[in-house]
């Protein structure tokens, strides 16, 4: 059209027809226009029986307990999926027409924004709960798990629940984002030569970098490491989630991470995982995390140290976090941090017991520890928290710590 017309020539005309070759030309543009402006809200409904299975609407959404996998697999970037609470596996037994493969996971996709905590009514992302409204991605694919920490029932189960750049075409950036999830008893026991054996609740790879908000991993296991999540090369955002009781086998209960990885930790609680080595996270190979205003509570190591964190040859900073009532056994270092690189600023390190707090005396400005430097905006008194038995780890009144950071 503006090689008949050019822009210069419909500018200079006037009246009526002007105005409907403006219009036309609009209209050509707009036909050419990306795919991103088909774009649509996609809606997942595991607990529904009616409808026409389409995910057009509440009442015709994605249903089943397969739903979110149908869902992400018609997904194109730009839209959102709305998962209402309920329980979804990656993948369906045999027994109801699935494959039952274990190596199947929930995919991230680029620009493909999945959010959990919905009823199944609401009309605007924000009327939303992901608390009041618990949406579960579970490995458990056969339904027939005992309570962890027992293993009974396991042997079926994903390896992996989510992935980002596992496979060819999988690297996402942060514009792929899952919010209002808890992912439980993913079970990477796999094969070593497959990454199957590390990642059980998240797996990302390859240059990766998602964005993970809202989540609660719990209750995931992984026989070489990262129990909760596994990152390799990547570097995720991690916002408001909690890591609890995963086992990482022989690295990273909560998390294990390496090679060149620099995640971003907010307001994130690592709680009461377990691992041979870096009962909490584990950074390795040139890592840089940062944790800002994280708990590391109640993480367990053995032997190899590294109750709350283990650093080997990377660096991490973390900024008014809490490290208290980690552990090692078997002569492991480093209750609360393994490594000689951390660097700790308003922060509060108490209560971690085995060899020593430290394998060795991280940087240190404006942090609270009992015993510890009082130079440098330091203080060693003990801090005063509401309550250590229910895990609340705020500062109670009268606390020493109140007030002696640095809004620097």
């Amino acid at each position: 059209f503006q090689q008949l017309c050019p822009v210069e020539e419909i500018e200079e005309m006037t009246g009526p027809a002007s105005r409907f070759i403006k219009l036309l030309a609009l209209a050509s543009v707009s036909l050419l226009a990306p795919s991103a402006s088909l774009a649509e809200t996609r809606f997942v409904r595991a607990g529904l029986t009616t409808g026409n299975n389409t995910g057009t609407s509440w009442i015709n959404a994605f249903r089943g307990r397969d739903a979110l996998t149908r869902a992400l697999a018609a997904a194109v970037t730009g839209d959102q999926l709305w998962v209402a609470a309920g329980t979804y596996s990656p993948v369906l037994p045999v027994s109801q027409g699935g494959t039952g493969l274990r190596t199947t996971s929930f995919v991230l996709k680029n620009n493909v924004q999945i959010f959990g905590g919905f009823a199944g009514t609401e009309t605007d992302l924000t009327q939303r709960s992901h608390i009041n409204n618990p949406t579960v991605l579970t490995g458990d694919i056969n339904q027939n798990d005992v309570a962890y920490p027992s293993t009974t029932g396991w042997t079926e189960n994903s390896h992996h629940l989510v992935t980002a750049g596992f496979a060819a075409g999988q690297i996402v950036t942060a514009t792929a984002i899952l919010d209002g999830f808890t992912l439980r008893q993913g079970h990477a026991n796999g094969s070593s030569a497959s990454a199957h054996d590390r990642g059980s609740g998240i797996i990302i790879l390859s240059g990766s970098a998602p964005t993970l908000r809202n989540l609660t991993i719990i209750n995931n296991r992984a026989s070489f490491g990262g129990g909760g999540l596994y990152i390799n090369a990547s570097s995720p955002r991690l916002e408001d989630c909690r890591v609890e009781s995963n086992n990482g086998g022989s690295f990273g209960g909560g998390c294990d991470m390496a090679t060149n990885c620099n995640p971003v930790w907010l307001r994130c609680t690592i709680i009461a995982n377990t691992a041979q080595r870096a009962g909490g996270v584990e950074a390795f190979s040139n890592c840089q995390p940062q944790f800002l205003n994280c708990l590391f509570a109640r993480n367990s190591a053995g032997s190899g140290g590294g109750g709350g964190l283990f650093l080997q040859t990377s660096t991490a900073t973390l900024r008014n976090c809490t490290i208290v009532f980690n552990s090692v056994s078997g002569g492991g270092l480093g209750a609360a941090i393994n490594g000689t690189t951390a660097s700790l600023f308003n922060s509060i390190v108490a209560s971690n017991t085995g060899a020593a707090q430290f394998s060795a005396a991280p940087t240190q400005s404006f942090t609270c520890i009992p015993g510890g430097p009082s130079t440098n905006g330091n203080i060693s008194a003990t801090p005063l928290f509401i309550s250590t038995a229910t895990n609340d780890f705020r500062l109670a009144p009268g606390s020493p710590g109140i007030d002696a950071a640095s809004n620097a």
